[in-house]
């Protein structure tokens, strides 16, 4: 098994979201599990990341 973690950063100022620019941002962590087979290859890999959180910060939803 090999875990990354990460932090997804960003903010919502352009148009093309499903609301209208809020000017918000987000510093979300986030994980991936990987397991790997017996040549070293990723077998499966699962992200683990609280969506929600990501979206209230942004304001895209309550």
């Amino acid at each position: 098994m090999a875990v990354f973690f990460a932090t997804i950063t960003g903010s919502d100022n352009g148009e093309g979201g499903p609301v209208p620019p809020t000017g918000k941002e987000t510093q979300t962590d986030y994980v991936y599990a990987c397991k790997m087979n017996a040549d070293d290859k990723v077998e499966a890999m699962t992200k683990v990341w609280n969506v929600s959180w990501t979206l209230r910060d942004l304001g895209w939803a309550a």
